[in-house]
Formats: structure tokens, C-alpha cells, sequence
């Protein structure tokens, strides 16, 4: 039975689901995705931007493998602790928080503060970068 999803744009904080076609005969099931609620979190509710860049038809090919390398990872990592495991876990762990840091990377991609400061915005001049990288690569003989 497929499920509907939908997003209510009056209040951009809630969504409504309805399992198969009964969308007219049944009362929705509402998530409420407010900052006090403890329930899931979706990360492309707060724009339509983010919605876009995780979803559109060329973009979602690219940025798929997030979402499937957690979902590797996280089964993994229960696998490892079932198996009793020492390393294994801390390791996973690692790359489920390496990969969240990427998902934000690609929501909030170009800017460091989102819809403010752009990465090219908040980067010093050149010739200062240049310098940091002079007197970095020489403190490292």
C-alpha cells in the first residue's frame, strides 16, 4: 500500500501522512517537527532549497550515498555490538558522524551561515591565505 506524504505549507512544521489512496476517508497521521518535540527530525523542512537539493531528479543521484552509507554503517554497528566487538563500533560511530557533517555540508552548500555569509564571503584575502600556508608548511619541519 503506498504511502502519501505531505507537507503543510500553512505552518511548514508538520507532516501529514496518509496510507494508499485513502487520503478523503481517513483522518491523517501528524507529526508535529517543531524545535520542542522529540520526534524525527527531517532535514529538508526549514526551506525548500534543502527539499530541492536533497530530492530534485539529477541532485538525489549524487547525494543518495549519505543516506545509504548511514543506514550501512548504523547496521553494522549494531551487528559489531552484537558481536562484541571492541573497535569495530568507535570506528562506525566515526564515520556515521564523518557522514552527517557531509549531509550538512551538502544542505547548507555554499554558505557557512545559511542565506547570510557565503564560503567565498567569509574567506580571508588570498595573499593571506597564501601566508597561513607559507608559515603553516614551514612549523611542520
Amino acid at each position: 500500500m503506498p504511502v502519501v506524504y505531505e507537507i503543510d505549507d500553512a505552518q511548514n512544521s508538520q507532516i501529514l501522512i496518509y496510507p494508499g489512496n485513502l487520503k478523503n476517508n481517513i483522518s491523517p497521521l501528524v507529526f508535529n517537527c517543531t524545535a520542542s518535540s522529540n520526534s524525527s527530525k527531517i532535514p529538508t523542512l526549514p526551506s525548500h532549497a534543502y527539499f530541492d537539493r536533497w530530492l530534485s531528479m539529477p541532485n538525489i543521484f549524487w547525494v543518495a550515498p549519505v543516506p545509504v552509507l548511514v543506514g550501512i554503517a548504523g547496521w553494522a554497528f549494531i551487528r559489531s555490538l552484537k558481536a562484541g566487538h571492541d573497535s569495530a563500533p568507535f570506528l562506525l560511530t566515526l564515520l556515521v558522524f564523518l557522514l552527517c557533517f557531509i549531509g550538512l555540508g551538502i544542505s547548507i552548500y555554499p554558505y557557512v551561515i545559511p542565506g547570510a555569509v557565503t564560503i567565498w564571503g567569509a574567506a580571508t584575502k588570498r595573499s593571506s591565505q597564501i601566508f597561513m600556508l607559507v608559515a603553516w608548511r614551514s612549523s611542520c619541519r
